[in-house]
């Protein structure tokens, strides 16, 4: 993949969690932990709370390979970094996918 979708994809995805989690996209970088930012939002059982949306946009982007991949435990997305680059892997496994989740790239 060339940098310029790699950077595309990192900005998209920037705009992404800032609007789950409500923060300012400065707030967010490489090492920010998305499961630190879950337990800063209040959850009802009843309700689909952040870490449903963010659950449901790895889901959504994966496809047969991406998803062995978290299923073996090979990746873990927890950072804000490995959600990135989850989301460029999958996009190398089928672009469709996570333009549907991010917006078109």
């Amino acid at each position: 993949m060339n940098n310029i979708i790699e950077d595309e994809i990192r900005c998209k995805c920037t705009k992404r969690i800032a609007e789950i989690f409500r923060v300012d996209k400065g707030s967010l970088g490489d090492d920010t932990d998305l499961t630190k930012l879950c337990e800063t939002q209040s959850a009802r059982f009843w309700k689909r709370n952040v870490a449903d949306k963010v659950l449901d946009d790895i889901r959504d982007a994966a496809g047969k390979e991406s998803l062995k991949l978290l299923n073996s435990g090979e990746f873990e997305v927890r950072t804000f970094a490995d959600y990135v680059r989850f989301m460029q892997i999958c996009y190398e496994e089928n672009p469709r996918l996570v333009q549907i989740v991010i917006g078109e790239v």
